[in-house]
């Protein structure tokens, strides 16, 4: 039987889609699986499926349904397609599916959620002039298929078109079998992630293992401060500075802090979770539970500097009412800051604006000693900014956004990077002036200044743009540049967010504090150890990276939102980085995992042996 069939609004989209999944696919950092070809025959296969199904329904309700149940569902067909638009964006540049994100947000508060919007650039004109049109997308849909349909003049046989959804899955599970024996886990789930289905029926098994104990929860607030005194009080300056990745973080883009700093491990992809593990010194994993039910004192590293008789000065080019981190960090009220300066960018006024007030705020009062200055800038958060003045060294760089840069055009993402760099220059120079001030004013040699990024920014190197989206090293690591005084921090391997505030203290007071996650990195003897979390909105983590000298490792705390009940971790990182024998190795300092097979523990002590046997016999 052949039914009437509109080939031109069905085979648009369908010729859409299959272009956009063969792109995600094509685009799919892997460097492991070599199996590019399997996944693009499975996302040709889960497209081309898909599109049947709501093919073969079209013709079948046609004959079935009245005209307007007809023209409705066309309606929810066009929805649908725009979906998987909207789908294919979110997964480009956050990783999030559309029904991710959609969970996400209304998991969120009203405030946050405007917040959110804020922070993409799109001004929020925009996003209420989007509501009418999601609106009418339905009513849009139904007269593109009405002016299509009077084009369309052949016949679809309604048997062949059932004939070949059933041979498909036969094919789908076909490709599923060949992947599931054959493909590194952690490359199939980069993949499986961007599939059609978000998915697929069978797949290589991760590496796992059981928690042996809960994970603990947060210890929330310490009701009486311990004791602590000064040997001194010298200013201590902390900067933090939007989205500044480690390696961009060099002496061409950032002469003035580079030559002195570090490779540090952000303690999260996504603001305010590195935020709070710099101010709080905890684990990034407990900073909603923290946030939700913690007393709002504010944190405890900044109680205890104000008990000593500093004064807390705080500066800010960013909105610090996102997530509620003002009340977060210095307590309901404000409690623990002499003064609050905050200069929000929005309407006409640029980052870079904002940054350059929040650092003459900085400028004004300063005094000899006993003073801690809090500053946030944001020039380097997209849209890139900087000073019109200033003498950009980057170019092709675009004026104002970088439009496209979904598409990974080359040409595009030079502009974007370039953009990138001069903001990152911009806030050197910035921080360059400052340090003069400083030795113009005899404070600099003995000032504690510390400047790092909360998190980085990944331009599509692993399959994914800006951050918040993967746990990648672009996204992770982060520049730290530490004075404590007039001698800087010996290098190290590993270095956390969370042992920048316990290294102050012990700088400060000549003492060691372990009441805290984080570490003194002045103790010789430190636990190299770092933990980075994956962005989760307003949720505790569930996906993080596990680092030690060794290596790193990421993994997913349990199945379920609660991590305090979680009763298994999940390798999705690919083995190696001399982690073969035992590929949690760096995750078992944060978590009580069962121990590692007795045949590896064996291999791995008897391959120290042998390197010591050679360092004894050279």
């Amino acid at each position: 039987m052949k039914n009437k069939f509109n080939y031109i609004f069905f085979g648009a989209f369908f010729f859409i889609l299959l272009i956009m999944n063969i792109q995600h696919v094509a685009l799919v950092s892997d460097p492991v699986s070599g199996s590019r070809v399997l996944y693009m025959v499975l996302a040709i296969l889960q497209t081309t499926f898909e599109f049947g199904i709501l093919a073969w329904a079209a013709i079948f309700f046609k004959s079935r349904l009245s005209k307007k149940m007809y023209y409705s569902y066309i309606g929810l067909v066009f929805v649908f397609f725009s979906l998987h638009i909207v789908d294919f964006i979110l997964l480009r540049v956050m990783n999030l599916s559309f029904l991710t994100a959609v969970d996400m947000m209304l998991g969120e508060t009203w405030q946050n959620f405007i917040e959110m919007l804020k922070l993409t650039g799109i001004p929020l004109g925009v996003w209420v002039a989007l509501v009418p049109l999601a609106l009418i997308l339905p009513v849009v849909g139904v007269y593109l298929y009405h002016l299509s349909d009077l084009a369309s003049k052949k016949h679809l046989c309604t048997r062949s078109l059932t004939c070949s959804l059933c041979l498909l899955p036969v094919g789908l599970m076909g490709i599923c079998l060949l992947l599931s024996s054959s493909v590194d886990p952690s490359a199939h789930r980069k993949f499986a992630s961007i599939m059609p289905f978000k998915g697929t029926i069978l797949g290589p098994q991760p590496i796992s293992a059981n928690i042996e104990q809960p994970i603990k929860m947060p210890l929330l607030e310490y009701e009486h401060l311990p004791v602590m005194k000064a040997r001194a009080k010298p200013n201590i300056y902390l900067f933090v500075a939007e989205s500044i990745r480690h390696d961009y973080f060099n002496e061409d883009i950032a002469p003035n802090l580079s030559p002195n700093c570090q490779k540090a491990i952000a303690a999260g992809n996504g603001t305010q979770i590195s935020w709070y593990s710099i101010f709080h010194a905890n684990s990034p994993l407990t900073w909603s539970t923290y946030q939700k039910f913690g007393p709002a004192k504010g944190a405890l590293p900044l109680r205890l500097l104000k008990q000593m008789g500093y004064e807390i000065h705080c500066h800010s080019a960013a909105q610090l009412k996102y997530y509620k981190m003002d009340q977060l960090l210095f307590g309901q009220n404000h409690d623990v800051l002499t003064s609050y300066n905050v200069f929000p960018h929005k309407d006409s006024k640029s980052a870079w604006q904002s940054d350059e007030l929040a650092m003459q705020s900085l400028s004004k009062n300063l005094k000899s000693n006993g003073q801690v200055h809090i500053v946030f800038l944001d020039s380097t958060h997209f849209h890139y900014s900087w000073n019109p003045d200033f003498d950009a060294p980057f170019a092709p760089h675009s004026n104002g956004t970088s439009h496209g840069f979904t598409s990974g055009n080359p040409e595009v993402m030079e502009k974007l990077k370039n953009n990138y760099k001069n903001s990152i220059a911009y806030v050197d120079y910035m921080l360059g002036r400052f340090n003069y001030i400083l030795h113009k004013r005899g404070l600099y040699k003995d000032a504690v200044i510390a400047f790092t990024g909360d998190h980085g920014e990944e331009f599509y190197e692993e399959g994914n743009l800006f951050h918040a989206s993967n746990l990648s090293p672009m996204q992770c690591e982060v520049p730290l540049f530490l004075k404590l005084g007039r001698r800087h921090v010996a290098e190290q391997e590993v270095i956390s967010h969370m042992d920048i505030m316990p290294t102050i203290l012990e700088h400060i007071t000549g003492k060691r504090q372990d009441f805290f996650d984080g570490s003194s990195l002045l103790d010789p003897f430190r636990n190299q150890v770092a933990m980075t979390a994956r962005f989760n909105a307003s949720r505790n983590p569930r996906e993080v990276a596990c680092y030690k000298p060794m290596g790193r490792v990421v993994v997913e705390i349990g199945s379920s939102r609660n991590i305090f009940k979680a009763k298994q971790v999940k390798v999705l990182s690919s083995s190696g980085d001399g982690l073969e024998h035992d590929p949690l190795a760096p995750a078992r300092p944060y978590f009580s995992l069962q121990a590692p097979p007795e045949e590896l523990r064996k291999d791995r002590d008897g391959d120290r042996q042998e390197e010591k046997i050679a360092q004894a016999g050279r």
